[in-house]
C-alpha cells in the first residue's frame, strides 16, 4: 500500500510539472495600484444661475481599466473623464464622482448652488390700452424668458381673477377698466399696469314676459321684468300705466284691487345716451271674467267655443228695445230663447270654461236672466263629455217676474276641475205653475268669478 501511494504522488507531481512550469520573471501577475486622480479645478462647490453648465476633467492615473462614474443627484450622468452638464432646475445639487479598479476607489462630492433667474414680459407689448368689445375673451400671455415657480397674479379693478400664465377672461362691463400683472419667484418680480377700454355692445333687452296681453284675476301679482342683456350700462327705465309713469327700475310689479278691476295699457321705454328701446303690453284684470256679452255676436256661431247650444233653433242673439231694458241691463244685445210650447224641459245652454284662463281658480258663475213674467227658473249642472255630472248651487229665482235678476252659480273648484263646463237650464219651467205658450227669456253678461 505504501508504494501505491509513492507512485501515485510521484505521477502527481510530475503532472503538476508539466501543467505549471518554473516561472522565470516573464509572466508575472498584473499588480493593480489605486487610482491618482487630479481634477481640472480645486473648487468643490460651485455658484451658478439657471441655465448654466458646470464642466469638469478628471485626469486619473494610471491608464487602464479604471471605471468613471459622474452622478447628479444620484442619476448616473457620465462615465468619460470629462464632465459636462448644464442645471436647469434652480436650488442645491450634488455631483458625485468615482474611479474604480481593482486595487480602490477615489471619490470626490461637488455641490452646485443653482440660483433661480427671472425676465418676463407680457404679450401686449408697450401698449397701455387695450380695446375690446363687450363680452369677448380678453387674453394676455406673461412670456417667461427665463425663470421658473414663476406666480402670475392678473387683477381686475384691483380683484385677483386669475393666476394663471395666460390670462383669458371676458370683459363683461363696458368702459376703462384697470389690468395689473404681477409675476415674481425667488429671482426677481415684475409688475405692469395698463388698461382695458371695453366696448359696449348695442342695447338688446329680453322681456320675461312675451305675449303683448296679460289678463289676470284681480289681486293676482302682475310682474314683468326688462331684462337688460347687452348696452345697458346707461340705461333708464320708465313703466307707464295708462300714461303715468308708475317705475323707473327695470321691473314692473302690481297687485290690482277689486276696485280697479279694467283693462289698462302698459308702456315699457328704455333708453341709452344713443339708444332707445320700448314694448307696450295691453292689461285685463278682473274681478269677474267676462265670458260673453253678445254685444259682438251676430248668431250662435260666434260664440264658440264658449257656449254650445244644443237646440240652436230655439235661441237667437236679439237687440232689446229700450222699453226691455232697466238699470241692472242696459245692454245692447243679449241671448234670447224662443219657447215653441209649454213643456217642462226647454232651452239647454253648454257652457266650456276649461279654455278660460285660470279658470281653476274661480268658484262662481253668474249672468242676467230674465224671464219675462213666465214662470221659469234655472238649474245648473256640472257637465263633462256630453253628460250632466251633479247639480251646483243655484241662487233664488223669482218667478213671474217680468224683468232682469242675477243668478249665482256656486261650485266646487276641486269638482270643476275634472270637468270641462257647465250645463245651464235657465229656462225650465217650475212644475205646477203657469205657463204662457210661446214664451220668451233671455240671458246676458255671463261672468266667471274668483273665489
Amino acid at each position: 500500500m505504501k508504494k501505491y501511494r509513492f507512485i501515485a504522488s510521484l505521477a502527481l507531481a510530475a503532472l503538476a510539472a508539466a501543467m505549471f512550469p518554473a516561472c522565470d520573471g516573464s509572466d508575472d501577475p498584473v499588480v493593480y495600484t489605486e487610482p491618482e486622480v487630479t481634477f481640472s479645478t480645486e473648487q468643490t462647490t460651485f455658484d451658478i444661475e439657471l441655465g448654466e453648465t458646470v464642466e469638469i476633467t478628471a485626469d486619473v492615473q494610471p491608464e487602464g481599466k479604471v471605471y468613471i462614474k459622474w452622478h447628479v443627484d444620484e442619476l448616473l450622468e457620465s462615465t468619460s473623464a470629462e464632465f459636462s452638464y448644464t442645471f436647469n432646475d434652480p436650488g442645491k445639487h450634488t455631483i458625485a464622482f468615482s474611479a474604480k479598479n481593482g486595487s480602490g476607489e477615489v471619490t470626490r462630492d461637488f455641490t452646485v448652488n443653482v440660483a433661480d433667474v427671472f425676465d418676463v414680459e407680457l404679450s401686449i407689448g408697450d401698449e397701455d390700452v387695450v380695446e375690446i368689445d363687450q363680452y369677448e375673451l380678453l387674453t394676455v400671455v406673461a412670456i417667461v424668458n427665463s425663470g421658473q415657480d414663476i406666480t402670475h397674479n392678473w387683477y381686475l379693478e384691483g380683484d385677483l381673477i386669475s393666476n394663471e400664465r395666460i390670462l383669458e377672461y371676458q370683459m363683461m362691463t363696458p368702459g376703462r377698466q384697470q389690468m395689473r400683472y404681477e409675476g415674481y419667484n425667488s429671482a426677481g418680480r415684475y409688475e405692469r399696469t395698463f388698461w382695458v377700454d371695453v366696448k359696449e355692445r348695442g342695447l338688446y333687452i329680453e322681456m320675461s314676459y312675451d305675449d303683448d296681453l296679460w289678463q289676470d284675476w284681480i289681486e293676482e301679482d302682475i310682474e314683468i321684468i326688462a331684462n337688460v342683456i347687452y348696452g345697458g350700462s346707461t340705461a333708464r327705465h320708465s313703466w307707464k300705466l295708462n300714461g303715468q309713469e308708475v317705475s323707473t327700475d327695470n321691473r314692473f310689479f302690481k297687485n290690482f284691487a277689486k276696485e280697479e278691476e279694467g283693462e289698462y295699457t302698459l308702456l315699457y321705454e328704455c333708453t341709452t345716451d344713443d339708444e332707445y328701446f320700448s314694448r307696450e303690453y295691453t292689461l285685463k284684470v278682473w274681478y269677474g271674467w267676462l265670458i260673453s256679452d253678445f254685444e259682438s255676436a251676430t248668431g250662435l256661431d260666434d260664440l264658440k267655443p264658449f257656449i254650445d247650444m244644443l237646440a240652436p233653433e230655439m235661441g237667437s242673439i236679439y237687440t232689446l228695445l229700450d222699453s226691455e231694458k232697466d238699470a241692472l241691463n242696459s245692454s245692447s244685445k243679449v241671448l234670447k230663447q224662443e219657447h215653441t210650447n209649454n213643456i217642462y224641459t226647454s232651452g239647454i245652454m253648454d257652457l266650456y270654461i276649461t279654455s278660460i284662463p285660470k279658470f281653476h281658480l274661480a268658484s262662481r258663475l253668474s249672468f242676467l236672466y230674465n224671464n219675462v213674467g213666465n214662470n221659469r227658473t234655472v238649474v245648473a249642472r256640472y257637465w263633462n263629455n256630453g253628460n250632466e255630472q251633479g247639480d251646483c248651487t243655484v241662487s233664488t229665482v223669482v218667478s213671474g217676474y217680468n224683468g232682469w235678476q242675477q243668478v249665482d252659480v256656486t261650485f266646487d273648484p276641486a269638482v270643476m276641475s275634472t270637468m270641462q263646463g257647465f250645463r245651464i237650464r235657465p229656462l225650465t219651467r217650475e212644475e205646477g205653475g203657469p205657463g204662457v205658450d210661446w214664451p220668451n227669456c233671455y240671458m246676458d253678461n255671463i261672468y266667471l268669478y274668483k273665489y
